[in-house]
């Protein structure tokens, strides 16, 4: 699957891995993290991820796979672990 991610995927992925190994789910509301696909700052409250890894804000989700197709973002997060 072909998803364009923020130029500083790589970055942006290990930044958020290391804070939400760091604090978990904790104040889960403040933004903490920041997207894969915009790179814009988010929250584990509005957003996909595992555990912090490959997060992607729910709206850039909805845009780039389709209200209708949300089971192709946890596909998309698969495919990266290969």
């Amino acid at each position: 699957m072909d998803v364009k991610v923020h130029e500083d995927y790589v970055s942006i992925d290990r930044e958020n891995l290391e804070v939400f190994n760091k604090t978990g789910l904790k104040r889960s509301r403040e933004k903490r993290f920041r997207c894969v696909i915009c790179g814009e700052p988010a929250s584990i409250d509005n957003s996909m991820s595992c555990r912090g890894h490959r997060l992607v804000h729910t709206h850039c989700a909805y845009q780039t796979f389709g209200i209708d197709n949300m089971v192709n973002v946890f596909k998309w997060m698969e495919e990266q672990d290969k």
